[in-house]
């Protein structure tokens, strides 16, 4: 059961139709009052950024914009390549999406 859980949260965001489904672990001594379904995780896509923005510190200042850094496209130093800067990040579902 603990594979499936980790595969439903690790797989997302999920939607149902247009509406995506915010998901939260919780334990069984958990109060509904301590649930907070606030956050989603995504990954995000960065596109035609010039060359030395690809270079670190800057791919992960640049999606620390978007949100909380889970993940982030690059090889062991820092560095991004391809055509995006790539990453997964936990975002805030109350707030607006940056452009």
């Amino acid at each position: 059961i603990k594979r499936d859980c980790d595969r439903i949260f690790e797989g997302g965001p999920w939607m149902v139709g247009k509406h995506c489904v915010v998901l939260e672990r919780f334990n069984i001594r958990s109060r509904p009052s301590e649930l907070k379904f606030d956050k989603i995780k995504i990954w995000a896509c960065v596109i035609n950024l010039p060359f030395n923005l690809l270079c670190p510190p800057w791919p992960k200042r640049i999606a620390g914009m978007v949100g909380e850094v889970v993940a982030l496209d690059a090889d062991e130093k820092g560095f991004a390549s391809g055509y995006c800067l790539r990453f997964s990040a936990w975002i805030k579902v109350d707030e607006p999406l940056m452009r």
